[in-house]
């Protein structure tokens, strides 16, 4: 592992981090102080001769004066400690590339660094796209590119689709070295660091195992298709087996299914 490593994070839950490192640590270190003297000396030096003996005298007087400060700790500096201590207690499992073997032995609740193409799944992607219209709607309006009814709906649509969970944001991410390996992130929206309609494509993922799911399952993701809670048990398994994970309207309603292997990871960052 390279001796310096530098994240742009594109998601980061301190709450976990400060959670982890509390179990870690026993306790957590807030702020630290640092104390750096600097100074300099002074003095004279010459010959001495004393019978049989000769030598030289050096006297000198050091002066100086100490400079104090207070380090405080940020998100990124916790999650460095953070990450430095579980990767020195062999506590983080780096995953660039898998196979069935590799994936079979990870554990629950252990922490995994994936290598992953991301992207926002369900209507959580389509709500994004009606919200930009909604916003360009004055502008669609003044140059003719939309007329009223082409906005009416947009605006129908955008309040239909309003019930979601808006402090949510569903990820599927498939593995970038093993691309048959796919897994659902759900992100927590006080923690990103960037707009999530942004957060699409390759990224570092740090997160911690919650389930694995075998290589004949599918997984419905929450939200990813409204109502689908109100369809009988035997129709929705007919749906889930039916859709596609790219999805038929692909860039403007995300993956709404994560076929195995996987799994559901509860992510702690994103890092570019």
């Amino acid at each position: 592992m390279p001796r310096l490593i530098l994240r742009d994070f594109t998601y980061l839950n301190r709450d976990l981090v400060q959670r982890f490192l509390g179990q870690l640590e026993e306790g957590l270190t807030q702020d630290a102080q640092t104390t750096t003297t600097r100074g300099g000396s002074k003095g004279a030096g010459g010959g001495v001769t004393a019978g049989p003996m000769t030598g030289r005298v050096d006297l000198r007087k050091t002066a100086g004066h100490e400079v104090s400060q207070t380090v405080s700790q940020t998100p990124a500096s916790e999650f460095a400690r953070l990450h430095r201590l579980m990767t020195e207690a062999d506590g983080i499992q780096p995953l660039a590339a898998m196979d069935d073997g590799i994936w079979g032995q990870i554990q629950k609740n252990e922490v995994v660094e994936l290598e992953v193409v991301v992207e926002v799944a369900g209507m959580a992607k389509a709500t994004q796209f009606l919200r930009t219209a909604e916003r360009l709607a004055p502008v669609l309006r003044a140059f003719g590119a939309a007329d009223e009814s082409q906005l009416d709906q947009v605006k129908m649509w955008g309040s239909a689709l309003g019930s979601a969970d808006n402090n949510k944001l569903p990820l599927a991410a498939t593995l970038a070295g093993a691309r048959r390996f796919h897994f659902f992130s759900e992100l927590d929206v006080s923690h990103l660091l960037i707009d999530a309609d942004a957060m699409d494509g390759e990224m570092t993922l740090l997160g911690m195992v919650q389930r694995k799911f075998a290589p004949t399952e599918q997984f419905a993701i929450p939200g990813g298709f409204p109502g689908i809670e109100m369809v009988p048990r035997a129709q929705r398994r007919k749906l889930v087996r039916g859709a596609k994970p790219e999805g038929d309207a692909a860039g403007v309603v995300g993956p709404i299914v994560v076929k195995g292997p996987g799994g559901i990871i509860t992510p702690i960052a994103l890092y570019r």
